[in-house]
């Protein structure tokens, strides 16, 4: 699934990495659901309550090592568990999302063709028209480290939650913050 997201920041890499796929953390204890622990059961033909039996079988059945915490089911895990995304890339299939407030003359071809540009990827927050980005916002914003996102909805508008929540955070951006329109990929 694609979804856009507003990234805050000169460095785009960096302040997506806390939230990859692909970025691992120190290994912490990753509990298996009930529903997970009656399936693990079911196969391998044990009761779901027969922990001490279930444990010897978590490699064989996660190819993870793991154990037995306050009497539940753990494998060690390294994956992230903030992840929101497994790729990314500049606009994408969303293209260059920012409508600038004044349009701009920009040189291709070596000087040899000028073209004058509307939309952009990446740009200061001042010189980017606030209006069509509050009225239909990205699917998420990330800003100083914190991820902030739309509910999921089968609507094609945005709710008038997500709306709110937006502006508000977009409000505390800065002037001179660098806006970069990201397709994110999960």
């Amino acid at each position: 699934m694609h979804y856009s997201c507003l990234v805050v920041g000169t460095n785009v890499d960096e302040e997506l990495e806390p939230f990859a796929d692909y970025h691992r953390v120190e290994p912490y204890r990753h509990f298996l659901e009930p529903d997970e622990v009656v399936l693990m059961a079911r196969h391998f033909g044990l009761q779901p309550t027969n922990i001490e039996e279930l444990v010897g079988k978590l490699r064989e059945w996660r190819e993870e090592e793991g154990g037995v915490h306050e009497g539940r089911l753990f494998t060690w895990s390294t994956e992230n568990p903030r992840a929101k995304f497994d790729w990314y890339e500049a606009g994408g299939r969303f293209g260059a999302f920012l409508r600038l407030r004044e349009p701009r003359i920009e040189s291709r071809w070596f000087g040899l063709r000028r073209q004058r540009v509307t939309h952009v990827t990446r740009a200061r927050k001042q010189d980017i028209d606030p209006e069509p980005l509050l009225a239909a916002p990205p699917a998420a914003l990330l800003h100083r480290g914190e991820w902030r996102e739309a509910p999921i909805s089968l609507q094609e508008t945005p709710s008038p939650e997500w709306l709110r929540e937006f502006a508000k955070a977009y409000a505390q951006i800065e002037d001179e913050a660098i806006l970069n329109a990201m397709d994110l990929h999960s």
